[in-house]
């Protein structure tokens, strides 16, 4: 009995907290994006496909969120998933945040800026970089609109990249 009163508990306060799910499209690839916000924590994770080049990158992260007034800044770290055509695939921890500047009810600046290093990478991976900035506007209150611009690159042994993102995007996002 205890049990299930503690169950369903967390499923209601599960269900008490923000989450989003989105899908982008870009010039030459597509994202989804889902995120939870758990009080002052933010689950998180992403897929991100080349369409030309067969590139998949996939991440999992965790996040502290920091209230700076009516903006959010989420500082953590994302554990990345680097799956290129004709490469090995590789693995790599990056660090970074993101940031979230309300300027209506309905209009949101935000951004978000995730860094692997050498160390933390693995195999022939020096380096990996995911970037995103947009604007988003919420139609209502589970439905939004975002406009932005992402990049995302990976770096390999004798400065040879991987461009999985680079250009403008549109998503669409529920909130629940």
């Amino acid at each position: 009995m205890r049990f299930s009163i503690m169950a369903c508990a967390l499923v209601l306060s599960v269900g008490a907290h923000a989450s989003e799910l989105s899908s982008s499209i870009g010039n030459e690839y597509f994202g989804v994006h889902y995120s939870h916000d758990l009080n002052q924590l933010k689950l998180s994770a992403d897929l991100v496909h080349n369409f030309d080049h067969e590139d998949t990158i996939a991440n999992i992260g965790l996040g502290k969120n920091i209230a700076l007034g009516s903006n959010t800044l989420t500082v953590g770290a994302k554990v990345n998933f680097l799956d290129f055509r004709y490469q090995e695939t590789e693995y790599a921890m990056s660090f970074g945040g993101d940031l979230a500047i309300p300027l209506t009810s309905q209009f949101a600046l935000y951004g978000s800026a995730y860094w692997a290093p050498e160390f933390a990478a693995s195999g022939n991976l020096t380096s990996y970089v995911d970037a995103a900035a947009g604007v988003r506007f919420n139609i209502s209150k589970p439905l939004s609109i975002d406009l932005g611009y992402r990049y995302s690159q990976a770096e390999f042994d004798s400065h040879y990249t991987r461009t999985v993102a680079d250009g403008l995007y549109a998503a669409v996002g529920f909130n629940f």
